[in-house]
């Protein structure tokens, strides 16, 4: 967890999770993985909403299927009400992570972390948090943040995640409802 004493805002929860990312090097950037579009992870599934609140789930509600040991091919099995509850930003666990900050900050923090992963070398993740904070609807501005902080979570160089988990999960409150 995150030291109460530092300074809780969103600019200094982004500076602390930038920096513990690595300068990006050739080493660094042959064993990293690939940058997964955005875009499609924001397009609609059919169990991509939480059936509670109607937000969207992290990672687009792409919970990943179970791969069996006989069979290569992943099997076709859908996530439970329990679970798509488990994985909201605002109804799941990860709410108790969240913090009361203004939606402006959290862009900002956005635009920061953006700024900093270009200076890094990550080129690519830069360019996807830029796309996120590019949209011309402003309503979806955090939901499309809150995304592709997920994925950058998930698949991105990122060492430490507990500022970048507050900043996630802050931004689901923000995340419109439909």
């Amino acid at each position: 967890m995150i030291d109460p004493r530092v300074d809780d805002t969103p600019r200094s929860l982004a500076h602390a999770a930038m920096a513990r990312v690595p300068r990006r090097t050739p080493w660094r950037w042959l064993w990293s993985k690939r940058v997964p579009s955005l875009p499609e992870i924001m397009k609609e599934v059919s169990d991509g909403r939480c059936p509670r609140c109607g937000r969207l789930l992290p990672g687009g509600g792409k919970i990943p299927s179970v791969k069996s040991y006989f069979v290569y091919a992943t099997l076709p099995i859908h996530p439970s009400r329990y679970e798509l509850i488990h994985s909201c930003l605002v109804d799941g666990p990860r709410q108790k992570n969240a913090r009361d900050f203004d939606e402006r900050e959290l862009l900002d923090a956005g635009r920061f972390m953006a700024d900093e992963l270009a200076r890094k070398g990550w080129k690519p993740w830069s360019k996807m948090l830029r796309w996120a904070l590019a949209r011309p609807d402003d309503d979806h501005q955090a939901e499309a943040l809150a995304q592709a902080l997920e994925v950058f979570e998930r698949w991105g160089p990122a060492n430490d995640t507990d500022a970048l988990e507050t900043l996630i999960a802050s931004l689901g409150p923000h995340c419109p409802t439909s």
